[in-house]
């Protein structure tokens, strides 16, 4: 490894993803914080023995800091988030993403796996329609519940990563992350903490849609009531629980426990269930008011709701990791794409205990496959 092919930005990532200020890094490294602001800018040369001594000190390959930004890993990273999320943690999110679709990028590719299978949205394009689109290209049936959103996701050519931060850094109120791209062919969608199983479904067909329908994003979506934030929570919600489910199973008298019901069986929260059947006008405002104030005061409202969906685990980025490196992959991927073998092992853990028989299909699907 030369000084030529050292990357000072990586700095800037390294410092990201441990949540330290220049002058931490600085200390930690032994050098001043001028000079390595210097580095990281590029107006000073970045030495192989800052390189090595990082490398050491965080547990990161020294490939790390030869990393080059790609097409695409340019533009916002977009965020289901609440209202309490901090900057900091925000930009550990962004560069944990940044590693984790890198990784996915390169491992799809290398093993052949098709490009993503999502279809083309229009600008302005009704979310209904978008869902159910989707919905025949993954084989589900009209009206069926997706018995598994992470397996459809990474069938159409999507990688999926659950628990983006394995160590807890951030301050989860990030809950989603993807990054919308006109020129990526192998995106990747992520949980940027740990979520519930129905959470998990919801906040994963919403980046779903930001992967679609969002690709000339030039800004991070902050708000909550921005109009592309409630578009994918639109199509969230029609993916999982399409209109003619919810008409045959919803109406303006079925009661607050009576929708633990359609949770079961759909697979989303009961909060979003009631969401759902108000934009679709089989609820008046009125009756969507009494029951969120049930809701509220069941104690639902703080993620207690009974009645459990059970959690998903992705299958693609491990499989693919095998099928490119063998089983024992770690070090050599790591080496590779420069991404710390220490998150590679956390982002695939999930599925390391199941079966070697089980398999993500990205392959075409048979018509009315589920």
């Amino acid at each position: 490894m030369t000084s030529e092919a050292l990357n000072g930005e990586r700095l800037l990532t390294l410092r990201h993803l441990t949540g330290l200020t220049q002058g931490e890094l600085a200390s930690r490294l032994g050098v001043s914080g001028g000079f390595l602001s210097h580095v990281t800018a590029g107006t000073k040369a970045f030495p192989t023995s800052l390189a090595q001594a990082a490398s050491a000190e965080f547990r990161v390959p020294q490939a790390f800091f030869t990393v080059r930004t790609a097409p695409e890993d340019v533009g916002p990273v977009t965020f289901k988030k609440t209202s309490a999320a901090r900057a900091r943690d925000e930009k550990r999110v962004i560069a944990l993403y940044g590693e984790a679709s890198r990784l996915f990028r390169h491992v799809s590719a290398s093993s052949s796996y098709r490009a993503s299978g999502l279809p083309k949205v229009e600008p302005h394009e009704d979310p209904e329609v978008i869902a159910q689109t989707v919905r025949t290209l993954a084989g589900v049936l009209p009206g069926a519940p997706i018995k598994n959103v992470t397996r459809l996701a990474e069938r159409l050519g999507v990688g999926v990563v659950h628990t983006l931060d394995p160590d807890g850094h951030s301050d989860n109120a990030h809950a989603g992350a993807s990054r919308p791209s006109a020129v990526a062919t192998r995106p990747l969608v992520a949980l940027a903490c740990a979520l519930s199983g129905a959470e998990q479904r919801f906040t994963l067909a919403h980046e779903l849609f930001h992967v679609m329908a969002d690709q000339d994003l030039d800004r991070g979506l902050t708000l909550v009531r921005d109009p592309r934030e409630l578009r994918a929570h639109r199509f969230a919600g029609a993916l999982l629980l399409p209109r003619t489910a919810a008409e045959r199973h919803i109406s303006e008298t079925l009661t607050l426990h009576g929708y633990l019901k359609v949770k079961a069986e759909f697979g989303l929260s009961v909060g979003a269930i009631i969401h759902r059947a108000h934009d679709l006008n089989l609820i008046s405002d009125r009756r969507q008011k009494s029951l969120y104030i049930q809701w509220s005061s069941a104690g639902w409202r703080r993620g207690d709701e009974p009645v459990s969906v059970a959690s998903e685990r992705p299958l693609l980025l491990d499989q693919a990791l095998r099928r490119v490196y063998g089983r024992n992959y770690l070090a050599k991927s790591s080496h590779d794409t420069g991404v710390p073998a220490q998150l590679i092992s956390a982002w695939v853990e999930a599925s390391s205990d199941m079966s070697q028989d089980a398999v993500a299909e990205v392959v075409e699907l048979p018509r009315g496959r589920r």
